[in-house]
């Protein structure tokens, strides 16, 4: 059976064109099915993801994709279909992906973490192998955003966070400022 056209758009990702769309499950009005298919292959594999409550982005649908890939999605081939349910790659998709902010002039690379707790990790992006900043406590979903990590970076630089420096352990972010220091 070929895949719907009708009220799906397009999303280009590695050069290949995709046809995506959502559908409402029809036993959870809050629940949403996000599918994805080669456009020029009607009939080709289907990648699937069930959400709830999120609004979906072309951005989503892109790290959907780059997922579904590295776990064995081959568009053009029906029979490696997939239905992304484990938690942690839904979380990789959701929240689990590198994200930059511009502090001070500088430009940092920080991700999400949710394995073992909430975490944030930083990196100074002119210097990936510099010293890694990271909380040590278990962090609340709203705190991840710009605010939040900027005032990391500045709390951490207070105790002396070296971004640029090679070779150096760890930088783990003051637990009580964690704790202390919400959106």
């Amino acid at each position: 059976m070929a895949h719907p056209r009708k009220h799906s758009r397009l999303i280009t990702v590695g050069g290949q064109v995709f046809r995506w769309h959502v559908d409402i499950n029809e036993d959870s009005a809050d629940e949403k099915i996000l599918s994805v298919y080669p456009d020029e292959d009607p009939n080709g594999a289907r990648l699937a993801m069930t959400l709830n409550n999120h609004t979906i982005p072309p951005s989503l649908v892109r790290r959907l994709i780059l997922v579904g890939m590295r776990l064995g999605y081959v568009p053009h081939d029906r029979a490696k279909s997939r239905i992304i349910q484990k938690a942690e790659h839904v979380s990789e998709i959701l929240h689990d992906y590198p994200r930059v902010i511009l502090h001070n002039g500088v430009e940092y690379t920080w991700t999400p973490e949710s394995r073992g707790g909430l975490h944030i990790k930083v990196r100074r992006s002119d210097s990936p192998q510099g010293q890694l900043l990271a909380t040590f406590a278990t962090l609340k979903p709203d705190q991840l955003n710009e605010r939040f990590v900027s005032q990391a970076i500045d709390a951490a630089l207070r105790e002396g966070w070296r971004p640029a420096d090679l070779g150096l352990d760890c930088h783990w972010l003051d637990a009580v400022w964690t704790q202390c220091c919400s959106p």
